[in-house]
């Protein structure tokens, strides 16, 4: 099996500065990976090695994603697909899947939202616990790395709610902060 992903122009310095450590991460899991800066594909291809491993080919397409598609770095995006780490990717914008796509949001809509998205980024990552949220406007996607599942699902929720619903981020970060508040002067009333 083999799959190619393409990626933007702005991108090719990136894929050519991570492809040793990609190859060599992949390579453990019997899967070859090249990259063609003249069409900028990555591909990756099974191995006969890579029948050890059922999931290899799964882990690696959804590391070229991450590579392709988002602004999460070469090292962490290796960490996330292949080592399992606690993650959400979720596709916001006009790409087969993507939510702007799947609910027929105009590219006016889209940019007010990720305004939004990309302005309240730290709030976000408060409120959710989020370590680290990466948005990647010209990729459609957004990705946060968690240490806890409930925080990944609040994350997604917001997201959704932002793209979907029409909702700005603040109203959340705002209403967490209004709660905080609320407990902080019970206890001092207490």
């Amino acid at each position: 099996m083999h799959l190619s992903l393409s990626f933007l122009e702005g991108r090719a310095t990136r894929m050519e500065g991570a492809l040793a450590m990609v190859k060599s991460s992949l390579e453990k899991y019997g899967i070859s990976c090249t990259l063609d800066l003249i069409n900028r594909t990555l591909t990756i291809s099974t191995t006969e090695a890579s029948k050890e491993y059922p999931d290899a080919f799964e882990k690696a397409r959804h590391l070229l994603q991450l590579l392709t598609t988002t602004n999460v770095p070469p090292a962490l995006a290796i960490d996330l697909a292949l080592n399992g780490k606690q993650h959400e990717f979720i596709e916001i914008g006009f790409q087969e899947g993507g939510l702007c796509s799947m609910y027929g949001i105009k590219k006016e809509q889209y940019c007010k939202r990720l305004k939004w998205l990309t302005r309240s980024v730290k709030g976000i990552r408060e409120l959710t616990g989020c370590d680290d949220i990466y948005c990647s406007a010209s990729g459609g996607t957004i990705t946060a790395v968690s240490p806890s599942r409930a925080g990944l699902v609040a994350f997604r929720k917001v997201v959704l709610t932002c793209i979907v619903e029409d909702t700005d981020p603040a109203y959340f970060i705002r209403k967490a902060s209004t709660r905080k508040l609320k407990k902080s002067i019970k206890r001092l009333l207490a």
